[in-house]
């Protein structure tokens, strides 16, 4: 493996890591009374922003 495709590679991981992060203060700051509303939204996030 190339040393510059791998430094994308780590790039990526890590701009994906820092939108997870981001989502999830917004979605915190959304509902801080309802914790469980938060784990509904992960759900369909997942759902349907997965594979």
């Amino acid at each position: 493996m190339k040393r510059g495709e791998l430094a994308w590679e780590q790039i990526g991981k890590f701009l994906l890591a820092i939108l997870l992060l981001t989502i999830l203060v917004l979605v915190t700051l959304e509902h801080k009374e309802n914790i469980s509303s938060i784990f509904e939204d992960f759900k369909m996030i997942f759902r349907y922003g997965g594979s």
